[in-house]
């Protein structure tokens, strides 16, 4: 069996991620990547059965129903509202972000990357518009990313963070600027109501059991798989 690093189980889902031993998982619409296949026959999925999205460092996200029109379209989050459905995204040192509502049973993960911080908040927003959903009932899942502790910024991007997320998101030491995915998203999601917040604090530029852009470089990078799918 590949090997794959388990997340954790929420409410009787499974949320995984792939490490560097399972191999690269990119582009995030190659679907029928050959170590994505292997990974997934691992875990009893078919890659077939298993929705991705062409992502793009946007905050678009479609349902699994707009997915069935238009497959493998351009957004970076998937939300569902069918509990078969297993929704994943790719990541290597952007943010993966899941949301459940447990009593509406309507799932999204999504990738965010500091172009794409904020759509955590935009697929809360659409969870509550078209499902009903309650800020009160979600729970939040923070994945493994690039911390502060690596990822250093220019002054126009430090500034953003902490002009939009507050002066937390953003570190300075040694006359630079290192912003926090983490601080961010967990700022703009206890803003929105949710208290019920899961962090896996791994940075993924840090362990060399997980791919990372900035770690292993542009042309040779490791793309990883998110993963969430019923037991």
């Amino acid at each position: 069996m590949v090997n794959i690093d388990e997340l954790l189980e929420i409410n009787g889902y499974r949320l995984v991620m792939t490490n560097l031993d399972a191999g690269p998982m990119g582009p995030s619409w190659d679907r029928f990547n050959p170590n994505r296949v292997n990974a997934l026959k691992g875990i009893g999925l078919e890659a077939s059965e298993v929705y991705f999205v062409r992502q793009q460092h946007t905050k678009e996200i479609v349902s699994t129903e707009e997915w069935l029109a238009h497959p493998l379209t351009e957004a970076d989050g998937l939300i569902s509202r069918r509990s078969p459905d297993s929704i994943a995204v790719t990541v290597a040192d952007c943010m993966p972000v899941y949301l459940h509502d447990r009593k509406k049973d309507v799932r999204a993960i999504l990738h965010s990357g500091w172009k794409g911080t904020g759509i955590a908040e935009k697929a809360l927003e659409r969870m509550v518009r078209e499902y009903g959903c309650m800020a009160a009932d979600v729970t939040a899942v923070l994945g493994p990313a690039i911390g502060a502790c690596c990822y250093n910024v220019d002054n126009d991007r430090a500034d953003f963070f902490r002009n939009t997320w507050g002066a937390d998101s953003v570190e300075k030491r040694g006359g630079k600027n290192y912003i926090s995915l983490r601080k961010a998203n967990i700022a703009m999601l206890e803003k929105a109501g949710i208290s019920e917040i899961v962090s896996v604090d791994k940075c993924t530029a840090c362990s060399s059991a997980l791919g990372s852009f900035r770690r292993e470089g542009a042309g040779t990078f490791t793309q990883m798989f998110c993963l969430s799918y019923r037991k």
